[in-house]
């Protein structure tokens, strides 16, 4: 038996190894390399959108180590179908070339199928529009504003068809508990009408990623404020006075809102303020804050003026000063009535001589001849506890020194 079976051994490798005996063997699988795609997309504007280019199966015959080698390099088996021949869209049956057998030994029976079909559409261009879709969550104390996307469209371009039915590129965000503003590129998934997501397969984009910037704001309640001026014989303690609103919400970087705690809407001078009533302010907020509660504007209430009182003076005291060179000017007023406000005790030693207007004119605008109303600035001296209360004028005739 042992005999047998070495003489059988032997004429095998005989057989194998000195007649080689041919045989046939199919090998199937083999990928078809296309040519001149990307002419085909450039100089026809035309693209295959065949999902899976078909592979074809060779008949070979050759000796059974030749037939070997050849099933271990099929991956070197280069078949190319020429794709110079389309020039329009539509289905295709094209004829392919054989052109690298890694064995020469072999040789080629049969080939099967003779033909692969394949489909060509027009290419389309179209813009579309990046959406950005938030699936992230922001941080208790914070906002969030609208996301900005760079580009805010796509150039796209690929099989008409494919093309048509995209709706807009979507960007989903999914950041968690954001409190600051982000900046990331990002990926985009194409979406149809349908809300499905449309395969990039054969779709040439201009970029493979956008940039989004997430904006995010920290929220905080801030206090408004008007600064008292005293003056006018009152201090901030001699009224009472309330703001509406009292505070604002707003909105604005973190590192900006944690050195706001007030915001102050403007200035009351005393001196100024006769009697109760409400004064309006305009809120000015710090650059890159911006009031999320909505007010734009305020109101001071001058609600009472208590430890003071009002009285009334004339004033036969005036003067000019800084009159411009080359004019003259006469006083055509010789008393001003003037409301002097103190305490009542303060009041009693006050007396007119006690008071003197002054029109400084550097800054009046003046001509060689007539008559102005001017501002006039009113001194009560010796009594620091009490004050002029309100804006005086006086006229004057205005001629030049040689007339």
């Amino acid at each position: 038996m042992i005999l047998s079976v070495l003489i059988a051994l032997l004429l095998w490798i005989y057989m194998v190894g000195v007649e080689q005996p041919e045989k046939e063997e199919t090998i199937s699988g083999i990928k078809v390399s296309l040519k001149g795609e990307e002419q085909l997309f450039e100089d026809r504007r035309l693209v295959v959108t065949t999902e899976n280019i078909p592979t074809i199966s060779l008949l070979v015959r050759g000796n059974m180590m030749d037939l070997s080698k050849l099933n271990s390099k099929k991956n070197e088996i280069v078949v190319t179908a020429d794709l110079s021949v389309i020039t329009s869209a539509g289905p295709y049956s094209l004829a392919y070339d054989i052109e690298t057998l890694p064995v020469d030994t072999v040789s080629i029976i049969e080939r099967s199928p003779y033909y692969i079909n394949l489909q060509v559409d027009k290419v389309e261009t179209d813009i579309i529009e990046v959406v950005v879709q938030n699936k992230g969550s922001i941080a208790e104390g914070f906002m969030a504003d609208a996301p900005v996307v760079e580009p805010e469209f796509l150039r796209v371009s690929g099989p008409e068809e494919k093309i048509k039915s995209i709706e807009y590129a979507k960007v989903v965000w999914t950041r968690e508990n954001q409190e600051r503003t982000l900046t990331d590129n990002c990926e985009y998934v194409f979406i149809n009408s349908a809300g499905e997501e449309v395969d990039k397969e054969g779709i040439t984009v201009d970029l493979e990623t956008v940039t989004v910037t997430f904006p995010v704001k920290k929220i905080k309640e801030v206090n408004l404020l008007v600064d008292i001026i005293d003056g006018g014989g009152a201090k901030e303690e001699n009224i009472e006075y309330s703001i509406s609103p009292e505070t604002i919400t707003v909105a604005g970087s973190t590192t900006t809102l944690d050195g706001i705690n007030n915001i102050t809407v403007g200035r009351i001078e005393l001196s100024k303020i006769i009697s109760p009533g409400e004064i309006h302010f305009k809120i000015k907020l710090p650059n890159d804050v911006e009031s999320i509660s909505g007010e734009t504007e305020c109101t001071v209430s001058i609600n009472r003026i208590v430890g003071v009182e009002t009285r009334e003076f004339i004033c036969e005291d005036i003067t000019v000063i800084n009159l411009p060179e080359g004019l003259y000017a006469e006083i055509i007023t010789n008393q001003i009535p003037v409301r002097v406000r103190g305490r009542a005790e303060i009041l009693d030693l006050i007396y007119s001589y006690n008071l003197r207007a002054v029109a400084d004119l550097a800054e009046a605008s003046l001509s060689s001849n007539g008559r102005y109303s001017v501002i006039t600035d009113l001194f009560l001296d010796g009594y620091s506890d009490a004050g002029v209360v309100g804006e005086y004028r006086i006229v004057i005739e205005v001629s030049s020194e040689e007339d």
